[in-house]
């Protein structure tokens, strides 16, 4: 069984390394360079990744990333196909078994935004490390990201803003109980979010800004520390 990961990434070196550790144990990892600076490049193709540069504007474009995830994979002959962003893991200790095993053809995991006071230093997985989380949404939550897909059933993804729903075309069958989760690695100490959200911040398109999208990157330093503290202590293990 052959199973391709997708990331879209922009300077993303301080995440990559996991990323990659993580998902290189079970897929071919597919990195779409979008105009990094840092040392993403360098390291996917280190640690064995597949890297394509896109020749796109050095933006935060919603409208541009939803023409890319539902395109990119197309004519692919893998027998699933991931989107993942470079914060995005998903997990379960039976990932392999699940996906050969479903009758499903696409997956909605429980997504779980993860918190650290610290960034993580381990050479092994970041869940190593990072086990405090919170489902998003709360307990009763079903939101999440339909990020998991069985070719050739699914034949069109059909993401809107925000890549977290989808209008599937195909043999549309959807697992919400397979019991994978995606830990979302955004928190990842208040520093990260800072730097990452300052970074992201200058980079938002006009399209987004006119649109809404993504204006979370927009929020004060002071708004986003009381978030982080706040968040991070109602958060339980998860891993």
């Amino acid at each position: 069984m052959r199973i391709e990961v997708y990331c879209l990434a922009n300077n993303e070196e301080k995440l990559l390394p996991y990323y990659i550790r993580h998902y290189s144990q079970f897929a071919h990892v597919i990195v779409l360079n979008n105009n990094s600076t840092d040392r993403t490049v360098e390291i996917a193709k280190s640690l064995g990744a597949e890297v394509r540069h896109l020749n796109i504007p050095d933006e935060l474009n919603d409208q541009l990333f939803i023409e890319i995830r539902n395109q990119i994979w197309k004519g692919t002959t893998a027998d699933w196909i991931m989107w993942a962003d470079a914060d995005e893991f998903i997990y379960h200790p039976d990932l392999v078994d699940i996906l050969s095993t479903t009758s499903a053809t696409a997956i909605l995991p429980a997504f779980y935004n993860m918190y650290s006071e610290v960034f993580p230093t381990t050479e092994g997985q970041i869940y190593e490390e990072v086990k405090l989380g919170a489902l998003w949404g709360g307990e009763e939550s079903i939101y999440g990201k339909v990020n998991i897909f069985k070719m050739p059933d699914i034949i069109d993804i059909n993401y809107n803003p925000g890549c977290h729903r989808v209008n599937l075309k195909g043999n549309v069958i959807l697992d919400k109980k397979s019991g994978i989760k995606t830990l979302h690695m955004r928190n990842v100490s208040l520093d990260f979010v800072l730097q990452r959200n300052a970074r992201n911040s200058v980079r938002l398109s006009a399209l987004n800004r006119k649109l809404g999208y993504g204006l979370y990157v927009d929020k004060p330093r002071e708004e986003l520390t009381r978030l982080f503290y706040q968040e991070m202590s109602e958060a339980t293990i998860i891993i």
